[in-house]
């Protein structure tokens, strides 16, 4: 088993209560960590996270001005600073909390009972190094995978992401070789990203189609339309291509066919039922024309 030495670290605090922040520092430094930063708000904490390379983010999970899964999500889509990737552990009085549980779903690592122990914090930290969860990406989430062993084989790939906490401790880490990594990385899941989006364009289309024959545009249909058109616009976000793209018509004529059918009294004819599921799937085939429209991978 490979040594590992925890000196060249870069870890973040966040807890709102400054004797609690202060305490998992004091922890993180007996267990070796040698680069330590804390705050005790969210807004400092998204600075820091922006500003800085960390390695390692151990944050609470309650905030009375905040919300700490909205921030890990950004940080896993790599809208929050240079390293999308790091380990993230999340401490809470309540591991069963909606506080606590919120955080897991958007793509923490682990909940550790507040205040965190040495041998707690140290195993979360030493099976981040030695044996990391692979990551999935669905339409809606970046993160560990959370099947747990569950029966039967998925569809969706998983992926093993750069560790910098790994090769920090293991003493390998190289700043470039990171930066490449994470890079293409991120290229990968933002194609696993489409190739998710595609599949559930055509899914959701074709399960609000005979709803809106029988019964127009009502509140349960807004609910289908809101969520195709997010796909559709996160998708042509995805593939920042030109206007011109068929790829990016093909998404823009969904939109508009979705604009007008909210525009009409009672329940349309078929003929445009029919119009906006040959939109969706027209999207789907020039997003991911080799992707099942119904497998299991969104």
């Amino acid at each position: 088993m490979t040594h590992l030495n925890f000196e060249d670290v870069h870890a973040l605090v966040a807890d709102p209560f400054p004797q609690a922040a202060a305490h998992t520092q004091a922890v993180l430094t007996d267990i070796g960590v040698g680069n330590i930063k804390s705050v005790e708000s969210l807004e400092a904490a998204r600075s820091a996270l922006r500003e800085n390379f960390f390695d390692l983010f151990v944050a609470s999970s309650e905030w009375s001005g905040g919300n700490l899964g909205e921030m890990i999500t950004a940080v896993r889509h790599g809208e929050m600073g240079p390293n999308p990737y790091q380990v993230i552990l999340v401490s809470a009085e309540d591991v069963s909390s909606v506080s606590a549980l919120r955080a897991k779903r958007r793509g923490a690592e682990a909940l550790l009972p507040a205040p965190v122990d040495k041998a707690a914090l140290g195993e979360a930290i030493r099976k981040a190094c030695q044996a990391r969860s692979k990551f999935v990406a669905t339409s809606d989430f970046i993160g560990p995978d959370r099947r747990g062993g569950g029966t039967g084989e998925s569809l969706i790939p998983l992926l093993d992401v750069p560790n910098s906490l790994r090769e920090r401790a293991e003493g390998t880490f190289d700043a470039e070789k990171m930066a490449a990594a994470t890079a293409e990385m991120m290229a990968r899941i933002n194609r696993e990203k489409l190739d998710r989006h595609s599949a559930l364009i055509v899914l959701l289309t074709n399960r609000v189609g005979p709803d809106l024959m029988v019964g127009g545009v009502d509140e349960g249909v807004v609910v289908f339309f809101e969520q195709i058109t997010w796909l559709a616009e996160d998708a042509i976000r995805r593939l920042n291509a030109p206007a011109t793209d068929p790829s990016v018509e093909a998404c823009n004529a969904l939109i508009a066919k979705i604009a007008q059918l909210e525009t009409m009294r009672g329940a349309p004819s078929n003929s445009h039922v029919s119009e906006l599921i040959n939109h969706a799937h027209a999207a789907k085939a020039q997003i991911a024309p080799d992707i099942a429209n119904y497998a299991p991978r969104y």
